[in-house]
């Protein structure tokens, strides 16, 4: 799985998503 950053939040909580 890869972990893609959609966007550079303050909170880098769910700012990634999953990609499998």
């Amino acid at each position: 799985m890869k972990y893609v950053k959609i966007k550079p939040h303050i909170s880098t909580i769910h700012t990634m998503i999953i990609i499998p």
